[in-house]
């Protein structure tokens, strides 16, 4: 098999196992508790089958030496193919940080600071919501979610001290301190 080819199945492979990852286990407490033993495992099983496959393709090439016709095993059964392939699987898992779901705390007013005349309410002082640029929106009923400054957020998410409260098809709506806020998607 030609060195392309062989780079063609490497990528599809690396790319599947990035999509897996991110996709099924990024936001599973599992993986959040066991993402360096995951990384550990991988990494350690690339080694060994890398130094195993080196053996025994060593002694494949010694037992077949001056055989033309006979090839190289086959990629797929290569162990020093799958070792170098689990190494870079372990590097990948590195790399995919864990999801971290954000809870909001309610939060006991305090009696100090201005107060209304008329109602004695605390008086809310003017919130300065953080600089965002609205980028995109992928809504979807049940988990839509925003791209926000270069950085995708999800409805309970905070972006800095603002709270994601509500994501619509060409709008979002940001929570701080009481006081909402509604970014629109240019277009």
């Amino acid at each position: 098999m030609n060195l392309w080819g062989r780079l063609g199945i490497s990528a599809v492979l690396v790319a599947a196992f990035s999509i897996m990852m991110t996709e099924v286990l990024q936001h599973k407490p599992f993986y959040e508790l066991y993402r360096w033993a995951i990384c550990a495992v991988l990494l350690a099983m690339g080694a060994l089958f890398l130094i195993v496959g080196r053996l025994v393709n060593t002694r494949i090439r010694e037992s077949r030496e001056g055989d033309e016709r006979v090839q190289a095993p086959f990629l797929l059964v290569n162990l020093e193919y799958w070792g170098l392939i689990l190494t870079i699987f372990g590097i990948i898992v590195i790399f995919i940080a864990p999801y971290k779901k954000v809870e909001a705390r309610a939060v006991a007013p305090t009696n100090a600071g201005p107060r209304s005349v008329a109602t004695n309410a605390p008086i809310p002082k003017p919130v300065t919501f953080p600089a965002l640029k609205l980028q995109g929106i992928v809504y979807k009923q049940d988990r839509s979610s925003a791209l926000l400054n270069g950085r995708t957020y999800f409805v309970g998410n905070y972006v800095g001290e603002a709270k994601l409260v509500a994501i619509s098809a060409t709008n979002v709506v940001l929570e701080m301190q009481g006081q909402q806020r509604e970014l629109v998607l240019d277009e």
